[in-house]
Parts: C-alpha cells; sequence; structure tokens
C-alpha cells in the first residue's frame, strides 16, 4: 500500500499519514473528556490495541496513532481499525481533527 492510497482511504475519516503512521486528534474539553475518548478508542481496536494503537492523553485532546508495530508500517488492519475507532468515537459524541501535521 503506498501513501496516496493510505491517504485516501483514511482522509475522509478524520486521520492523516504522519511519518509511517496513521493520527487523528480528538479535541476535548478536559482531561477526562480525553481519557473518555482514549478508552472507547481501545475498546474499538479490541485485541488489536497492543499491536496498532498508541494514544497521548492531553489536557485538551486524545492523540490516536495506529501502526502496524510488527511490520512497522501502516497496514491493511490499521485502516480496518480507523474506521472502527472512529465510528465508535461518532457514536460516543466525540469528533476527530487530523490535526495540522504535514502529510509525509
Amino acid at each position: 500500500m503506498n501513501r496516496l492510497e493510505i491517504s485516501e482511504a483514511i482522509g475522509p475519516l478524520g486521520w492523516r499519514l504522519v511519518l509511517g503512521a496513521v493520527y487523528t486528534e480528538v479535541l476535548v474539553p478536559s482531561m477526562a473528556d480525553a481519557a473518555a475518548a482514549a478508552a472507547h478508542a481501545v475498546r474499538a481496536a479490541g485485541a488489536d490495541a497492543p499491536r496498532h494503537l498508541s494514544i497521548d492523553i492531553r489536557s485538551d485532546r486524545a492523540v490516536l496513532r495506529l501502526r502496524t508495530r510488527d511490520a512497522g508500517a501502516v497496514t491493511g488492519r490499521d485502516l480496518e481499525l480507523a474506521r472502527a475507532v472512529s465510528q465508535t468515537l461518532a457514536e460516543h459524541g466525540f469528533e476527530l481533527s487530523a490535526g495540522h501535521g504535514a502529510i509525509q
């Protein structure tokens, strides 16, 4: 899968390809809300979370990153997880923001 294919698949979902991983931000009013969004993301990723998903919780956002750890790259499974995480977060009232990083 090349960068353009990945970007086209995840862009409409609110994710961006940055430095070999797909990222999104969940902007929230508090750190507690960021932690809640992170918990929903982990549940959406299920058993695949430890091998694909990493999360930074900040005072005003949760930064989500998907990349297949074993492959060291974005795989089709990461794109599936981006869709699942996006849907779950939307169902719980969270909005995704692709942030301001340049696509790499």
